[in-house]
């Protein structure tokens, strides 16, 4: 573009010309300068020329502002004489010579042309506004159709899901096998879905986009599932009958149990890949979602817990149980409630069960007490604390006192000792079971077993050998009935297991071991390793971060009075401490519920001869308090019966406080105290009990 100059007065011109008209001739250039030739000198005044005001330099852009009406400006002073210009004043001048017809119309066109381009940018702009809202129409009916199609692919998986579940049980090989490419197939449908470019574009949408992230998160997780889990599983159940693995005589199926472990195995990685998307998720804007969302994650959680146990589990199992031609023999303690043990009872039996490639055969019970041998050569000698705090010294040289420290490992261990000494026998591990315990398996599978006139089944064992046979039977043979009772009805049991459900067993153990009605300890590490993921183990919890209070009681009657023993343990809000710790108020209440008539009716077995009673009815018991580890057992007092604190120190690492209590038939003592948990705790203060003969809701 040409540039632009000014002279005094005069107007801007264009590329040397004047843009007012071709004949316009520049003011300041004489005609011979005009020509070409240079000016002469002025040899006398110039006429005067009014003088023009001069006008303003460009402003930028977005410069001053816009003038407001007002009169027009007065007329500017009139120059006494034009200036004199120096001799060699030039101005460089474009002689482009007067614009053509052409010239003239090409700029009229161009500015038209500019006038044209600026009125069509609002068009422009339009018809990108309704590209867009077009494609995003597009986009979001894409997406909700496929949302649609992913909601019924998500109700036709879970129905697969439930078929699959019930083939594995069945053991419908071509059903599982089946029910396995059904779901993959439903789940690579669901994953090609949304990995489309609409649904990779959408992602970056504000608010919903993270709904889109998520759900191609969920699908590819899911997709690996299927593909990379399930469908090996149904390969390595084909041709396994779950219903047979545990077959009648109580015969469990090795080469199905290690199919089963190989098959759980493939499982682990994408089911916990699945799991930790499920819970690293935001909640959704869409609430459809939240809801399958909510169904879902507990579901998989759950699920995803069950084969990780039974991945540290079951591969032990095969051994525990006999594999490649063994013999696995485990002492079991047959513990009554009716004389309270803080372990879970009194031991009146004992006697072995033997497992060879996984065939159960039971052995004979007897009188655990009968075995009394006074002082013998043990390999252990009971600790000063155990006879101290427990009370428990009788462990030395009684092994119907073995069941009087809450800690199981070390009943056990005692126990196994003692039939080592006793029957020149050395065990593989320990199981002790209540009657409650032998009631649930009664009613799985249906047994039941006749002894001394009494029939015995799910609905009366507990009765029967923790009240009815010490009332009805002479005490010299109440010992040998109920090993008779334990033992048949334990024989009853595993020859019935083939006709219990799988999952039924399952579920039935589950409850058992998290009401202490079954605790085990095995000599082998890996295999107490297997017992300690059971939660079977009964061991004191040595984790301050999840305090356990230990409420546990020693029958000091001498008799089968606790029967009749109710306890229950409410805790206080926690209150947190300067130090970190935090502190609860703890009442432990413990109740006769026998009545006046039933003390004086019962039998003097039951009612017991402990010197100490104040009348027949009055019913002697030891409680310990232990506190959590890491922590503290502070205050304690009683009211209501009688109550004193017998003892007070570290038992197995733990603070400890042991009580005396005493009820009369009717009465409640009411225990207060205060545990203080360890700083590192962060979850609430938890109770462990002694399991008690009877529930009294």
């Amino acid at each position: 573009m040409a540039k632009h100059f000014r002279q005094p007065g005069g107007q801007p011109s264009a590329g040397g010309r004047d843009n007012r008209g071709p004949e316009r001739q520049n003011p300041y250039l004489s005609t011979s300068q005009q020509d070409g030739q240079p000016a002469p000198q002025p040899s006398q005044p110039q006429p005067q020329r009014p003088q023009q005001r001069p006008e303003p330099e460009p402003r930028q852009a977005g410069e001053g502002r816009t003038p407001r009406p007002g009169p027009a400006p007065a007329p500017a002073q009139e120059s006494s004489e034009w200036p004199a210009l120096p001799s060699d004043f030039a101005i460089p001048v474009e002689d482009h010579g007067a614009p053509s017809s052409t010239d003239r119309g090409s700029e009229v066109v161009r500015v038209k042309r500019r006038r044209r381009r600026k009125r069509a940018w609002p068009k422009v702009v339009l018809v990108v506004a309704v590209v867009l809202v077009v494609v995003c129409g597009i986009c979001g009916a894409v997406l909700v159709n496929d949302a649609r199609g992913l909601r019924d692919d998500a109700s036709s998986l879970m129905n697969q899901v439930d078929e699959f579940s019930k083939a594995a049980t069945s053991g419908d090989s071509d059903a599982v096998k089946r029910s396995a490419a059904s779901i993959a197939g439903s789940a690579q449908a669901m994953h090609r879905t949304t990995e489309g470019p609409i649904w990779a574009a959408s992602q970056f949408v504000p608010v919903l986009g993270t709904d889109v992230r998520q759900a191609r998160e969920l699908c590819s997780s899911l997709d690996d599932l299927a593909t990379n889990g399930i469908v090996p599983l149904g390969d390595a159940l084909a041709g396994v009958n779950l219903k047979n693995l545990v077959g009648s005589g109580g015969t469990v199926d090795i080469p199905t149990l290690q199919q089963l472990i190989q098959a759980l195995g493939v499982m682990q990685q994408p089911l916990g890949t699945m799991a930790n998307t499920l819970d690293s998720m935001e909640p959704f804007h869409i609430g459809k979602l939240n809801e399958l969302l909510d169904k879902a994650r507990p579901m998989v959680d759950n699920a995803n817990r069950l084969v990780g146990e039974a991945g540290n589990v079951l591969p032990a199992v095969p051994d525990m149980l006999g594999a490649n031609g063994q013999t696995k023999t485990y002492l079991v303690l047959a513990m009554t409630g009716a004389e309270i043990r803080a372990a879970g009872g009194f031991p009146g039996s004992w006697g072995t069960v033997s497992v060879t490639d996984g065939h159960l055969q039971m052995g004979e019970f007897s009188s655990m007490q009968m075995a009394a041998l006074g002082d013998v050569d043990l390999s252990y000698a009971v600790e000063p604390d155990e006879a101290s705090v427990l009370n428990a010294g009788s462990m030395a040289n009684t092994p119907g006192s073995v069941t009087m420290t809450p800690q199981f490992p070390r009943v056990a261990q005692v126990a196994a000792e003692y039939w080592r000494v006793v029957r020149g026998q050395n065990v593989d591990g320990v199981v002790a079971v209540t009657p409650e315990f032998l009631a649930a398996l009664m009613g799985l599978t249906g047994a039941s077993v006749t002894e001394y006139g009494f029939t015995v089944d799910a609905n009366n064992v507990n009765q029967v050998l923790s009240h009815d046979a010490y009332n009805q039977l002479p005490a010299e043979q109440t010992d040998a009935f109920f090993s008779a009772v334990a033992g048949r009805s334990f024989d009853a049991v595993v020859s019935g297991l083939g006709n219990a459900e799988l999952p039924k067993l399952a579920e039935t153990f589950g409850k058992q071991v998290e009401a202490g009605t079954i605790k085990m300890w095995m000599a082998n590490e890996q295999a107490q390793a297997v017992v300690q993921a059971l939660s079977a183990s009964g061991e004191l919890s040595q984790d301050p971060v999840r305090p356990v209070l230990g409420v546990y009681v020693n029958d000091q009657t001498w008799s089968k009075i606790d029967w009749y023993l109710d306890m229950a343990t409410t805790v206080g809000d926690g209150v947190k401490n300067a130090d970190g710790t935090t502190s609860y108020q703890v009442i432990t209440t413990l109740a006769s519920t026998m009545t006046a008539e039933e003390a004086s009716g019962d039998v003097d077995y039951i009612v017991g001869g402990n010197p100490l009673k104040r009348d027949r009815g009055d019913m002697v018991t030891g409680l310990i308090l232990m506190a959590p580890a890491g922590g503290s057992i502070s205050d304690v007092s009683g009211s209501g019966g009688f109550f004193a604190v017998a003892a007070q120190g570290q038992v197995y690492g733990f603070d400890a406080v042991s009580c005396n209590v005493q009820d009369l038939p009717g009465e409640t003592t009411t225990v207060t105290y205060t545990v203080t948990t360890s700083p590192q705790a962060t979850e609430p203060l938890a109770v462990q009990s002694t399991p008690l003969a009877r529930s009294f809701g």
